[in-house]
């Protein structure tokens, strides 16, 4: 199972062989999120591997190809992935609902991974030497940064 980030559920899930060509056994997980593939690949040593972890709002496409063996196109803006499911309309069908509902996650605050230093250089307010508006404190850059100019003060 994907390590599920904060706000995210499984929706649909399916373990086989050969899930994509040439892959060992693989569980395909649909969230809320994204879409993964992980699985284990080799013969005497299982490895686990992630095959791909595709967020939802980068599938640009999602087709039924195949006459005889039918299967589940997603597409990428980078790549296509041919996946062999059992129910093929179940999952185009979650897939596309998923993808109409999607909405990405909530940002964490910088107020959340700030330290008490970085808290008291917050209380410090500069003004932008162009504009003249409040300029905000990065701490993971550890500079002031203008929203209206788009511009950082350098120190």
């Amino acid at each position: 199972m994907p390590i599920l980030r904060p706000g995210e559920t499984i929706i649909l899930q399916e373990s086989k062989r050969n899930i994509i060509e040439k892959w060992g056994q693989g569980t395909l997980h649909l969230t809320n999120f994204r879409l993964v593939l992980e699985g284990t690949i080799g013969l005497i040593s299982k490895k686990l591997r992630v095959a791909f972890d595709v967020r939802l709002d980068n599938i640009t496409n999602i087709a039924i190809i195949g006459v005889l063996r039918k299967r589940l196109a997603v597409l990428t803006s980078e790549r296509q992935y041919d996946l062999n499911v059992d129910d093929i309309s179940l999952w185009e069908d979650a897939i596309r609902t998923e993808i109409s509902q999607f909405k990405p996650p909530e940002l964490v605050s910088l107020d959340s991974i700030t330290t008490p230093e970085q808290n008291k250089l917050n209380k410090i307010h500069l003004a932008c030497s162009s504009c003249g508006e409040s300029m905000m404190f990065i701490p993971q850059i550890q500079k002031y940064f203008c929203k209206k100019c788009n511009m950082i003060l350098e120190f």
